[in-house]
């Protein structure tokens, strides 16, 4: 059975003619380092882009290391929205090709709307995660 880098590597390799580091090095030690981690795969004839759709916990936003709650939920401000931000992006940055989603079990083909919708859809768990419908 193949590695999920594996099938990415078999599926976005023969779009890419420019820059295949972006696929060869960096995304592979990416993502054989976050085997469970769910993430879009942009691919394109210059490279790929990959967008990781990390728990809260990953980016260390623990309330009790801040002195107040409002210090919290404006660090966590920062990476929420960023997700559907970059994929929106990606069209315009010629990474519309092959677009590819890791839902931590399984991979797949979708298209540019489903992405979004991903995307949307992380944002919203993150919002729910910290509560900041209240704040923000």
């Amino acid at each position: 059975m193949k590695t999920i880098y594996e099938q990415v590597k078999e599926l976005s390799l023969p779009i890419i003619q420019n820059y295949h580091n972006d696929l060869l090095q960096w995304d592979k030690k990416s993502i054989e380092s976050n085997p469970k981690i769910r993430f879009l795969h942009f691919t394109g004839n210059t490279g790929t882009n990959l967008i990781w759709l990390l728990p809260l916990k990953e980016f260390g936003f623990d309330k009790s290391k801040y002195q107040n709650q409002y210090e919290y939920y404006k660090k966590c401000k920062t990476v929420i929205g960023l997700a559907i931000t970059l994929v929106k992006m990606m069209p315009q940055v010629n990474r519309k090709k092959l677009i590819l989603y890791f839902d931590g079990k399984k991979l797949r083909t979708i298209n540019q709307q489903k992405a979004e919708e991903i995307a949307e859809d992380y944002e919203r768990t993150l919002r729910d995660e910290v509560e900041l419908e209240n704040y923000l």
